[in-house]
């Protein structure tokens, strides 16, 4: 007879980089063992023989286990609103069986309650019990760019009840309320706000968000950059619990270049260059921040995945900050120096001779000269994954004009490998270069994915004809 010893409690969230240990035993001894079946969001993910500490007893510890089956998210428009996130929350369901080593035959066999997963990298506190909670979110207040973004990553235990946030300048000023449905049970949801349109004179210093479930209420403070030194910097990485988190410092930004030949011997004894590797050193310096805001830049030394916005643009960058000056006796104000990295030259796409057409293909038409939108259901036509479709993310992108996605407070640009999350895309919007039409005129492959995994790959082919 199978025994489960310590399990996790029926539906409760733990975080997948702590330690989740599972015991079981057996009263059948040594000739036996143990088999375990591990589903995820009821999909096998694996299966493995778990060996016993003694003839009875076998030991389990769940972390890191499901690492790979997480997949973050960078989504460069921020969408406004509370918007619930399921891709970081993976349900997990683990049957056992015993089997006879003798004989091959099935001894027993039990099921564990089913609980869930929440990603994280590096261990933290973290109960679910918890009505309401921020999710690699710190306390202090930190500093925010007037036209910047507002992102809190937002745990809740509810029960029938609605999550409500409020935005506010120091006067009281409402800039933006949001409220959810009714809600039961726990979720994790994502608070966006950009500042951008919002009208900030400049005697106010800072913003206020509450976050209320309820009884419940986080407060969460943010001091407006005034009087920048120089142009204020937006660093957006990813936290320890996988959400994006725009970060702002106004200290100076220099970017340098190192070059590194590679040479081979030729027959005469002379070198020759074959091949010269430029790596680009981006160094951000924080200014004037806080000692209560220094917990911010080990947040940015740590994360995994980091983008620079400049030039309109969202550079991927690899963190290299080795040092933070976290406490200094009498020093109110800190000046540290974050450096990142990024290698130049990487292989582009060839825009000329006959494009690789992949299947299944959809087309798009409009007229030459005339923006034209593109809707969402010639994508979801192709999509037959038994998951929602999540996001799509463009693999290839044309010299002839670019492809905008339209959500429902702005447009941007398609960038090359950024996942745009499918509930924010409205559409897309495409304007041939002036003058050319063609049937094809461009293609650009992209990919759909259900959260999880790429379910397939495509190809957007655009027609433009001459009227």
């Amino acid at each position: 007879m199978i025994e489960i010893v310590n399990h996790p409690v029926v539906s409760s969230y733990l975080l997948d980089g702590n330690i989740t240990k599972i015991t079981i035993k057996s009263d059948n001894g040594a000739d036996h063992y143990f088999r375990a079946k591990i589903y995820v969001n009821g999909v096998l993910f694996d299966e493995q023989g778990w060996s016993r500490i003694d003839n009875f007893t076998a030991h389990k510890d769940l972390l890191y286990l499901y690492y790979a089956y997480f997949k973050p998210v960078f989504n460069p428009l921020f969408p406004n609103g509370i918007h619930q996130q399921t891709h970081l929350v993976n349900k997990v369901q683990i049957d056992i069986e015993e089997f006879n080593l003798n004989t091959a035959s099935s001894t027993g066999q039990l099921s564990l309650p089913a609980f869930f997963m929440l990603y994280n990298v590096k261990s933290a506190l973290f109960a679910d019990a918890d009505k309401l909670a921020l999710l690699g979110v710190g306390d202090s207040v930190l500093q925010l760019d007037p036209k910047g973004k507002i992102v809190l990553p937002i745990y809740i235990n509810a029960a029938t009840e609605v999550l409500t946030i409020s935005t506010k300048l120091n006067d009281g000023t409402v800039l933006n309320t949001e409220a959810t449905a009714s809600i039961s049970g726990k979720k994790i949801f994502l608070y966006s706000f950009d500042l951008t349109n919002s009208t900030i004179d400049y005697n106010h210093l800072y913003i206020t968000v509450n976050i209320t479930l309820v009884a419940e209420t986080i407060v969460k403070n943010y001091k407006l950059i005034r009087n920048p030194d120089h142009a204020i910097k937006e660093i957006v990485y990813q936290n320890n619990f996988g959400f994006f988190i725009p970060a702002y410092f106004d200290g100076q930004l220099s970017e340098s270049s190192s070059f590194k030949p590679k040479t081979y011997d030729q027959y005469d004894g002379t070198k020759k260059i074959y091949q010269i590797d430029e790596n680009i050193t981006y160094a951000v310096n924080t200014g004037t921040i806080e000692n209560t805001e220094t917990y911010l830049v080990n947040d940015v030394a740590n994360s995994l995945e980091t983008y620079l916005h400049l030039n309109n643009e969202f550079i991927p960058i690899n963190t290299g900050i080795k040092r933070n000056l976290v406490q200094k006796d009498r020093t109110h104000v800190y000046n540290n120096s974050l450096s990142f990295y990024k290698k130049a030259g990487i292989p582009l796409y060839n825009n000329s001779g006959t494009p690789v057409v992949l299947s299944p293909t959809i087309y798009a038409t409009g007229s030459m000269d005339v923006a034209f939108n593109i809707v969402k259901t010639i994508f979801e036509a192709i999509y037959s994954d038994a998951s929602p479709l999540y996001a799509i993310e463009f693999l290839t992108q044309t010299d002839k004009s670019s492809l905008a996605v339209n959500t429902a407070s702005d447009s941007f640009t398609a960038i090359v490998g950024v996942p745009y999350l499918w509930s924010d895309v409205v559409s897309f919007r495409y304007k041939n270069l002036s003058g050319e039409f063609g049937s094809p005129y461009t293609s650009l492959d992209f990919k759909l994915t259900n959260g999880t995994v790429d379910v397939l790959t495509a190809t957007l082919v655009i027609n433009i004809i001459n009227p």
